[in-house]
């Protein structure tokens, strides 16, 4: 799996520095901003403030404009294109890439289980084409196992392992002392011949590994969660293994999740058979 893409698009626009939101903005972003994005697209500032008065939060319009602004110039909104009827040309933005690392990030803040919900409806939503669901949950998983078998909570924490080894990765110190620089985070997302000599090795590996260790407890917690559900012909059971076997990706990750098991059992076997011998021996 290539994650530079993923990591040069953290780095570039910096999701590892730490959002300075007040517990209140931050709620306020999730509540009225991403809530808005999911259900309605792009929006402008004054849709917002006329949602909020609509829903009787009385803040005045050259409150709402600032609360936007200071988002926008933090990363977690960007520009977007609006392609309905626009009043008086106003200015349309989305939900940012950095934006939903943030709000995975520090989903405990505001409300584990409704941004569990609010998560799994955008990796629906954006399942393709948001370099962090792209990433993280398009090459395991297609639509139709996302839709019907991902359970909200199980999937928030397994982005939430993600995105947190990523910034601990990233924020890691060279040898000297010095924190990675930009051109040599860069060098590191080349070829060999192209990097700086002076680059440090194995952060991209590092990241993968990671990764690859979050999506392997993942699957192995998604098969564990299957035993809750009552067996037979017709049970939700039924349909989950069909939905499963018959989901390319998803068989892919899981004959290598098996490979690894099946190897690693045997070697405690193994272990367990030496120990079996010595003890035999006295």
């Amino acid at each position: 799996m290539d994650y530079s893409r993923y990591i040069l698009e953290i780095y570039k626009h910096k999701f590892y520095e730490k959002t300075i939101l007040s517990n209140h903005e931050f709620e306020f972003f999730y509540r009225n901003i991403v809530m808005w994005a999911l259900n309605n697209g792009p929006f402008s500032v004054y849709q917002i403030y006329s949602n909020l008065s609509n829903r009787g939060q009385n803040m005045a319009y050259k409150n709402v404009h600032p609360k936007l602004q200071k988002l926008y110039s933090l990363g977690l909104l960007e520009g977007a294109e609006y392609h309905g009827r626009s009043i008086h040309g106003a200015k349309y933005y989305k939900v940012s890439s950095k934006g939903w690392f943030n709000l995975i990030a520090n989903a405990s803040l505001i409300n584990f289980r409704s941004v569990a919900s609010s998560v799994m409806k955008a990796t629906k939503k954006y399942y393709s084409n948001n370099i962090i669901f792209s990433t993280l949950v398009y090459p395991y998983f297609n639509s139709k196992s996302i839709t019907l078998i991902l359970e909200e909570e199980m999937l928030l924490d397994y982005l939430i392992n993600c995105c947190q080894s990523t910034v601990d990765v990233i924020l890691t110190r060279e040898p000297d002392g010095r924190w990675i620089s930009v051109n040599n985070f860069m060098g590191l997302i080349r070829s060999d011949s192209e990097a700086p000599a002076d680059s440090t090795p194995g952060l991209e590996e590092r990241i993968a590994q990671a990764i690859d260790g979050h999506i392997r407890s993942f699957v192995i917690k998604l098969i564990l969660s299957l035993s809750k559900h009552p067996a037979g012909k017709y049970s939700y059971l039924s349909a989950i293994s069909s939905q499963l076997a018959s989901d390319d990706k998803f068989m892919n990750i899981f004959h290598k999740v098996e490979k690894e098991f099946s190897t690693n059992i045997k070697h405690i076997k193994l272990g367990l058979k030496r120990r079996s011998v010595t003890k035999g021996c006295f």
